[in-house]
């Protein structure tokens, strides 16, 4: 089993790479950029590695992207934190992630598709839930450098 401590500062590198990607930046043709795929990409990948610290924490083990398959072997107290936060019931909570569950996956590879749907609102709250939900189970200090395990002042 990893250390939770591990998975959850890899995770919220991710979400800090991910904040970063969906900045806005202005062009001087009156558009912006804003690298969208690597935005959702870092995004799918910190809610996975959350999810991950989650069940190992429970002392459950999970692999793969799948994000419904990971949310599936959450304990049920976690399971109704997440709906209650985000809230939606259970059925509703297990449709959303179904919507996103292969988002690490399919828009790493975008290019290979026609063309590509994800409500990005929902994948960013469900960051935020489950970024939350981590942190108060793991009461692990926060420390972006995914290198080390070692508490950050």
């Amino acid at each position: 089993m990893y250390d939770p401590q591990q998975i959850k500062n890899t995770a919220f590198s991710f979400f800090v790479g991910a904040d970063r990607c969906f900045e806005q930046r202005p062009l001087p043709i009156g558009q912006f950029e804003m690298p969208l795929a690597p935005a959702i990409v870092c995004t799918a990948f910190g809610i996975e590695l959350c999810l991950k610290a989650i069940i190992a924490i429970e002392n459950g083990k999970a692999t793969g992207h799948d994000l419904l398959k990971l949310f599936i072997k959450l304990s049920k107290e976690s399971k109704t934190a997440l709906a209650s936060a985000l809230s939606l019931d259970e059925i509703e909570l297990l449709n959303e992630i179904g919507s996103i569950s292969r988002a690490f996956v399919e828009w790493r590879y975008i290019y290979e598709s026609q063309s590509a749907n994800i409500d990005v609102n929902f994948l960013r709250r469900l960051a935020s839930e489950v970024s939350r939900l981590l942190e108060s189970m793991a009461n692990l200090p926060f420390n972006t450098d995914g290198a080390t395990s070692r508490a950050v002042g």
